[in-house]
């Protein structure tokens, strides 16, 4: 039995960042387009002002930096208002930064979140006697691997075992469940930032308007790390349940055994 059959995180998640990539890159072009003749005449008019500041002598600054400032200008505009550039300079930085920060908190055992929740159902093998000998399962389906392997002489598989296998899928899809929904709303978050990039971007070019720059970029990492931390709440629980599943099932196999309180304590 296993969970991913009815719960393919995977293709879910793929299926939302197609969604949601579809949608930023529709508005986000949209925008960098209409913001074209807005950064032109922006620039223009920025320029012809830092000229006749110039030559008035109301700026002091040395030319190299003047210089600079104007080469950082050009840069920023051609982002914001250049959609191939900006969907290949800070879309692809953002999913990069996704990708690198998830594939650490795992191990590299996982490259978007998705798939570290999907660890929570894969990830880990336990030991379990069967037979007189041992065996290697993986941690989701071992105690119902144990409740089968002891059923009652008409089919009745072993309740002890069989509650606890109960008692971790509960808890394991009730982990996975309250992560979604952070998961969704920081997707959806991300989309939402990267759709209007391009405006708050090409705010970065006036020193006035750049807090407004600064509070954009705060709010997509801020989100892109809520879904690290989520990838990290996964990894973590997937290794305290193998954990205490595979130090209780120890006494698996003797007449006291009771998988009652395993089970309780996980869930």
């Amino acid at each position: 039995m296993s969970v991913l059959n009815v719960i393919p995180l995977g293709r879910m998640e793929a299926d939302i960042d197609r969604i949601l990539g579809t949608y930023s890159a529709a508005v986000s072009t949209a925008l960098a387009t209409g913001l074209g003749a807005i950064a032109i005449a922006g620039l223009t008019l920025y320029l012809m002002f830092m000229g006749l500041a110039i030559a008035r002598g109301e700026v002091q600054d040395p030319l190299g930096r003047l210089s600079k400032e104007f080469l950082s200008t050009v840069i920023i505009a051609s982002i914001a208002v250049a959609a191939g550039t900006y969907q290949s300079v800070v879309v692809g930085a953002s999913s990069a930064l996704q990708e690198f920060i998830i594939s650490k908190l795992t191990n590299g055992q996982a490259a978007s979140v998705g798939d570290s929740l999907a660890l929570l159902f894969t990830q880990g093998k336990v030991v379990v006697k069967i037979d007189e000998g041992q065996t290697e399962v993986p941690m989701f389906t071992a105690l119902w691997i144990l409740a089968k392997a002891n059923e009652s002489q008409i089919g009745i598989p072993d309740l002890s075992y069989a509650f606890g296998a109960l008692c971790v899928w509960v808890a394991t899809a009730f982990v996975a469940i309250f992560c979604l929904i952070p998961l969704l709303l920081a997707k959806v978050g991300i989309a939402i930032m990267l759709a209007i990039g391009p405006l708050f971007i090409m705010l970065a070019i006036w020193p006035q308007t750049r807090n407004y720059f600064a509070s954009w970029l705060s709010n997509l990492l801020g989100n892109i790390l809520t879904l690290a931390l989520i990838s990290a709440i996964a990894t973590l629980l997937s290794q305290v349940f193998q954990k205490i599943i595979q130090d209780s099932l120890q006494g698996a196999g003797a007449g006291e055994f009771n998988a009652v309180p395993m089970g309780l304590a996980i869930l």
